[in-house]
């Protein structure tokens, strides 16, 4: 899309699946690289290595003002959601919307991802989101470290398991891990209105 990125676009109403790399097992289904003013909506995203991601592979390179909504991102084999420069010595992902969205069960291959990760990001927000991670039970990974001002609030979260409870559910911010989405309010006074729904089981 030319030295400065893509700009000014929608992606949208398309079922994207089997989607893999050979050379490090990190291609996703829909990827912006040091996009801005871009809508990715309405979307299947399923069975790729990730599923959606946001980044700005090269150093100040700096996307913006995206918004992913309303897409459905689910089984893939490390991540449904990412977002960010992946290093220091990358680009940013700023002032950008990722709001009304369905994750389930990624994180096939169990790498300790979850369904959402965070890194070297500014002033975003992540809202509104249906999540419904896998047996492992991992929301959530963000380095604070490299990021500022993001915020997540209003998150519906589904257990997996019946009998599970609200502090089976893991969420890893920097370096500390906290189980439970009350633990991890009270820690970083992130999700103060999110809610966790229990699985129930199903009648004979």
């Amino acid at each position: 899309m030319g030295a400065l990125g893509a700009r000014s676009g929608r992606c949208a109403n398309n079922t994207v699946w089997n989607i893999h790399s050979v050379y490090d097992s990190s291609a996703a289904g829909i990827y912006v690289d040091g996009g801005s003013n871009i809508t990715v909506e309405m979307n299947e995203v399923h069975h790729s290595d990730v599923g959606i991601e946001i980044g700005a592979e090269n150093k100040g390179r700096i996307a913006s003002q995206m918004i992913v909504r309303k897409n459905y991102i689910h089984d893939n084999d490390k991540v449904g959601l990412a977002f960010g420069g992946y290093d220091q010595n990358r680009g940013r992902v700023i002032n950008s919307l990722f709001e009304a969205n369905r994750l389930e069960y990624n994180d096939v291959k169990r790498t300790g991802s979850g369904e959402i990760v965070v890194s070297y990001a500014f002033n975003n927000s992540v809202n509104s989101n249906i999540v419904k991670p896998s047996t492992q039970n991992i929301i959530l990974y963000a380095d604070p470290s490299g990021s500022l001002n993001n915020v997540f609030d209003w998150q519906i979260y589904y257990q997996k398991r019946v009998k599970a409870i609200e502090s089976n559910l893991i969420f890893n911010w920097g370096n500390q891990q906290y189980k439970g989405l009350s633990a991890f309010q009270l820690a970083t006074k992130q999700e103060l209105h999110a809610t966790v729904i229990m699985a129930k089981r199903r009648r004979k």
